[in-house]
Order: structure tokens, then C-alpha cells, then sequence
């Protein structure tokens, strides 16, 4: 049986996946506000599917009918913790919709967002006790699930990518360092010599996890331990301590892969994107644009990717990934890191593919915002009705805003894609939105 004509269940476990690093501050608030972002997973894969997350999507139904999801439904815990995939073992209702999900033959394709140790004890459980067949498409053995670990942490990036590129300067200067003593007296060198450089704790994701410092705040700081020590992300742990690359363009792009299992085909590219960020350096969105093909540093970077994918291939990764990287002013390109899972841009994708065909970006450029102020608004309904002369479509045109999260409105932000055929209308586009919510007086 072709494995897309199993029945296919995606366990939203993004909380489960950045947990050990996101409650290093001792406070469970920043990790579990996180939990509204299940909303993506309504648009990966197709229809029809199941979507287990942490928090119910508030909007699912308007959302998969608008969409043409309709075969899509979903399941939460009634008390949801971090570990999503547990929470499924341990709620009765959740493991019996996954067990009535299967096919006659007892069979399921389950997808998570990352492959958790929590998350392999889940499809275990599920074929030990409950003698289901689960096909894991996008997750290696638990043998090899350290290498997931490895890959996505910042050690582990620099030491096996350096070893396999044929240019190691497509990496930026950087020192490993042992411990955050250690990064302290980097740092103090990279002050000394008069060069910026970002602080990169060994987990982290989405940019949580880096500190950037620029000269002048490294030369009005004489104690660089005082810096580091500020940062609640920073215990004892390996950190690496990079220069930092200098982009007035803010161009960081982003290339995906899907790497099946051995034997199952060749690494293959999903989309390639620049990524935006938020003022503080947290990863904010995406902007899909076919132009960024054309661009002289693009086939260095599709040779890396390609070079990596089939190299982690080989050591048994199995399922998504993103290289990320900055490119300077002079259109020198640094990889800088990968996150080995599905990506906060993963689901503008496969929405675009799944809404307008596999040849969106032929006509279509995209922008996600994956988090932006709401103002007064608290529902989808208030906001359809605030931002009505802009959604997409737009006169029956190809453009237009794309509300993809909603379920955290009554916390004051939201989610969107904004649709357009090219970057002018993209910006007119987010212009009118940010006069229609936050109206100046």
C-alpha cells in the first residue's frame, strides 16, 4: 500500500520538542504560551488527516472549510502538559481516536513535529499494546535519534558540517567553548580585537538561545561574564561564539530538505526561503520568493544542502530539515545552523501547495508572520470583519491575508500569510493591515 493512502495522524509536540531548553529560567509561562501554535499543523500534509495539539484549535472548523480541509479533525488533552506525546498515552479518549483512526488493517502514518524520545515511547506503546502497524515517514530509529539531537544543536552543526564541506569558509569564524566561563573569555577576545560576535547556547531554537553583541556594547562592558550572566537561557554547557555577519539586506535564507530513509530515494529540496526576524532576534516568518534561485549565492547553498542531507541520510536522519544561513553584503554565504524537524515556515508551504498547486511560486510570492500583535481584536470573527477589504482573495484576485493562527487572539497576537505577486503588493499588503488593526489616532 502506497503510504500516503494510510490514514495519517500529526502530533503537534512542538512544546515537547524545546521543553528541556525553554524551562532552563525555571518559569513553565514562556514554554506553555507556546502551545497555541498547533494551528499550523491544519495545513501540513494534505486532507484528510488528524491533528493532535497541546492547545484545541479554536478555529479549526472555519479554518479546514475555508481551505478545503474537510476531512481534517482534531484531538487535545483535556489537561495538557509539555509532553504531548505522554499526554496521549495517558488520556484514554486520545489513544482510542488514534487507534480508531487506523485503517482495517490496523495501520497509521504518524507525524510529529520533531522526533522526541517522548514521542517514540508513543508509537512504541502504540504497536506493543495496541497492535497497530505505524509507519514513521518522517522520523529515524531510536537508535539513531541522537543524531536528530546532534544535528540541531549548535556543536553538533558546526563539527560534522565542517568536516563535510569542500569550503570551510562557508561557515563564519566561531570557537567552540566548554563552558560559559569559557565563552566569557572568547568573547573578551573578540572585544578585544574590536570584532561584534553572537553568544550561541549549544540547544535553543527559533533564536532563543543567542545573544548578539555588538562592539560598542562589548567595549562599555569590560566583564563579558556580566553580559552572559544576564541571559536566562545560559547555564554550564557547550556554547559556540561566532562573528558576526554583517547583512544590511537582512538576508538570511533558509533551505528545506525532506531526507527519506535509506532506501527509500534521494534527499529532495521542499522550498527555499529568506527568513525574517523579530527586533530581539527571534525567527518571525518566512518570505517564499522564486527570485531567490537566481541569486549568485544560491548554488553554493543547494550543494551544501544537498552534500548534508545525503551525508545525515547515510547516518540514518530520516524526515525534515532546514539549513539556515546569512549571506553579506558582498553576497558571501554562512551557514549558520540546522533545525532537524518540520520548521515554522513548513506549513506556508505545503498550505500554498495544497490551496494553489504545486507551482505556486511560479506566479506567487509569500510572506508568514508567524506572530503579530492583534491590538484590541480577540476573535477570528472581529478580525475577518476588521481586515474584510483584504483577505484573499482580493476582487477574486491571487492576493491577499491568510489569518493561519487564531487560536491565541484572546492572548493578542495571530498568525498570517500574506499572498501576492510581488514584494510591492506584499508590503501594501501589510501596510493596510497594520492601519486596519492599529489605527492611528
Amino acid at each position: 500500500m502506497d503510504t500516503l493512502e494510510i490514514p495519517t495522524i500529526v502530533v503537534h509536540n512542538y512544546l515537547e520538542s524545546f521543553r528541556s531548553f525553554l524551562t532552563r529560567t525555571g518559569d513553565d509561562a514562556d514554554l506553555m504560551g507556546r502551545r497555541y501554535n498547533g494551528d499550523h499543523a491544519l495545513f501540513w500534509l494534505g486532507d484528510p488527516k488528524l491533528v493532535l495539539s497541546s492547545a484545541p484549535i479554536a478555529d479549526a472548523g472555519y479554518l479546514c472549510n475555508k481551505w478545503g480541509y474537510t476531512g481534517t479533525q482534531t484531538g487535545t488533552p483535556i489537561n495538557p502538559t509539555s509532553q504531548l506525546s505522554l499526554d496521549i498515552l495517558r488520556e484514554k479518549p486520545l489513544i482510542e481516536s488514534l487507534v480508531s483512526y487506523s485503517d482495517p488493517q490496523k495501520t497509521l502514518r504518524l507525524i510529529p513535529y520533531a522526533t522526541t524520545p517522548e514521542f517514540l515511547s508513543l508509537t512504541d506503546s502504540l504497536r506493543r499494546d495496541y497492535g497497530l502497524t505505524v509507519v514513521l515517514p518522517e522520523s529515524p530509529t531510536l537508535n539513531n535519534l541522537w543524531l536528530v539531537n546532534y544535528l540541531d544543536s549548535k556543536v553538533g552543526f558546526r563539527t560534522l558540517v565542517s568536516q563535510w564541506l569542500q569550503k570551510p569558509d562557508l561557515l563564519p569564524f566561531g570557537i567552540v567553548c566548554r563552558d560559559i566561563k569559557h565563552a566569557g573569555q572568547v568573547v573578551a577576545w573578540f572585544r578585544d580585537n574590536e570584532q561584534a560576535c553572537v553568544v550561541k547556547a549549544d540547544q535553543g531554537g527559533s533564536g532563543v538561545g543567542n545573544l548578539f553583541l555588538g562592539i560598542e556594547e562589548l567595549k562599555s562592558n569590560p566583564d563579558p561574564m556580566e553580559l552572559l550572566s544576564q541571559n536566562s537561557f545560559f547555564r554550564d554547557d557547550l556554547f559556540v561564539v561566532e562573528e558576526i555577519i554583517t547583512s544590511s539586506k537582512m538576508l538570511s535564507p533558509s533551505l528545506e530538505f525532506y531526507v527519506p530513509p535509506i532506501g527509500g530515494g534521494e534527499p529532495e529540496i521542499t522550498y527555499l526561503s529568506n527568513q525574517h526576524f523579530e527586533h530581539s532576534g527571534r525567527f518571525a516568518g518566512i518570505f517564499i520568493d522564486k527570485d531567490l534561485q537566481e541569486e549568485p549565492w544560491y548554488a553554493d547553498f543547494e550543494k551544501s544542502g544537498l552534500t548534508i542531507s545525503k551525508r545525515i541520510q547515510n547516518m540514518g536522519y530520516v524526515g525534515h530539515f532546514d539549513l539556515d544561513s546569512i549571506v553579506d553584503d558582498d553576497n558571501n554565504l554562512y551557514l549558520v545552523e540546522i533545525n532537524a524537524r518540520r520548521t515554522g515556515g513548513t506549513y506556508a508551504h505545503e498550505f500554498m501547495e495544497f490551496v494553489l498547486g504545486k507551482n505556486y511560486r511560479d506566479e506567487m510570492i509569500v510572506f508568514s508572520q508567524n506572530k503579530r500583535s492583534s491590538g484590541n481584536i480577540d476573535s477570528l470573527e472581529e478580525l475577518t470583519v476588521k481586515i474584510e477589504e483584504i483577505l484573499y482573495p482580493i476582487n477574486s484576485e491571487k492576493r491577499g491575508i491568510i489569518p493561519t493562527l487564531t487560536s491565541a487572539l484572546h492572548l493578542g497576537y495571530f498568525g498570517y500569510l500574506a499572498v501576492a505577486k510581488s514584494h510591492e503588493e506584499i508590503q501594501a499588503l501589510r501596510n493596510s493591515l497594520a492601519e486596519m488593526i492599529d489605527p492611528k489616532d
